[in-house]
Parts: structure tokens; sequence; C-alpha cells
């Protein structure tokens, strides 16, 4: 019997440090698609001058895994702008919806926002250029240990498993 605990636990442990190291995979792929959806936005304001509210909806958007509900929650809130500027529509969806990114790139992100829709296509291109790096600089920093980060919390997560089990037996 305490065999199998000692098997469930470290199990569990494995099963949590695996998680942990698809949770760094995520917030990657997340912020790889942030930067894909600024690019496109960059294209749409700067070359064809697409208004905001064309701009977020859904059918002109590719699908993206982790930032759909983002661009939901902006095409959605475009339906009270005016009573609301776009930059708080912005701020609250990047709040709510962007919790895969960490707390520097989800402030560029949200500092962004309050300058699309208010200058000239030139300043607002400029704008996305200069979040797009702050978001590549963090793209590049997170995936250079990525690999080594994923192997070492499922092998942290097996090693305090086997640590408990053989506390425990």
């Amino acid at each position: 019997m305490k065999l199998i605990g000692a098997i469930m636990l470290t199990a569990a442990a494995s099963v949590m440090g695996f998680f942990k190291a698809r949770d760094l995979k995520a917030a990657s792929q997340a912020l790889r698609e942030m930067i894909s959806l600024l690019e496109l936005m960059r294209n749409e304001i700067f070359t064809r001058r697409t208004p905001l509210r064309q701009l977020f909806s859904c059918s002109n958007m590719p699908r993206y895994q982790y930032i759909n509900s983002f661009i939901g929650s902006l095409e959605a809130g475009l339906a009270s702008l005016g009573s609301r500027s776009f930059a708080q529509i912005w701020c609250e969806c990047a709040e709510k919806e962007l919790a895969l990114l960490d707390k520097s790139g989800r402030q560029a992100v949200k500092d962004l926002g309050s300058s699309i829709g208010k200058y000239d296509a030139e300043l607002q291109a400029e704008c996305i250029d200069r979040c797009m790096s702050e978001l590549n600089s963090e793209y590049a920093k997170l995936n250079e240990g990525l690999r080594n980060n994923e192997k070492m919390y499922i092998g942290l997560g097996t090693g305090i498993g086997l640590i408990f089990a053989i506390i425990l037996v």
C-alpha cells in the first residue's frame, strides 16, 4: 500500500512539473501570436488605413490559439466605443485576456492601447513597432532557456516526488 502511495506521489509531482513546462511553452506561443497580431495591425493601419471597428473584426483575423479571446473581447468591447475610450477597452481586454504574458509584456501591450486610433498612421505604426520590439526581446529571453527550463521543471517535479516518497515510505 505504501508503494502505491509513493508511486502516486511521484507521478503527481512529475505531472505538476510537466504542467509548469507546458505553461512556459504556452507563454512563448502567446508572445509569438501577439507579435504576429501587432504586425497585422501595423500593416492594416499603415498600409490600408483600416478603421478600428473593422480592424478587430474576428472575420478578418486569423485564428490564434492563445490570444483569440483577446481579439474577441476587443471586438465585443468596440460596441461600447464612445461611452468608453479605445484605450480603456484595450487595457481591460489586455489585463483580462493576456494572462499568459508576463507583467512587462502585458504592460507594453497596454501602453500601446493609448496610442492606437489617436494619431496618424505613421505615428501609430511607430508605436506598434516599439511594442513589437519590446515583445520580441521578451520572446528571445523566454526562448533562450525554454528547452532547459522545460527539462528542469519536469526533472524537479519528479525529483521532489521521489524525495517525498522516500521520506514517507
